[in-house]
């Protein structure tokens, strides 16, 4: 995304790893959990392998910066399914 200032643009990261559902706890043990739920947020072009709205509810978040080493995001786990949904941007 350009912000219209010279140099490096902004831009949108969107991530989701499939893990064995028995494994999740492996993965998420070293995650800050959110203090509130995040804004569901898409890519721009529509993805089959990216949640809905509808499933976007029964996530759990965590803040970003373990995985990604980002702080603006939100990891979100699907317990129902084994995926990890990451989302980074920058500002």
């Amino acid at each position: 995304m350009g912000d219209g200032v010279f140099g490096p643009s902004d831009y949108r990261e969107f991530y989701v790893v499939e893990v064995a559902p028995q494994d999740l706890t492996q993965w998420t043990r070293l995650l800050a959990p959110l203090a509130e739920t995040p804004e569901y947020t898409a890519p721009d072009q529509p993805l089959d392998w990216w949640m809905t709205r509808d499933d976007f509810a029964s996530l759990q978040f965590y803040e970003p910066g373990t995985l990604t080493g980002r702080i603006h995001g939100w990891i979100g786990v699907s317990q129902q399914t084994g995926r990890i949904y990451i989302f980074a941007f920058t500002m």
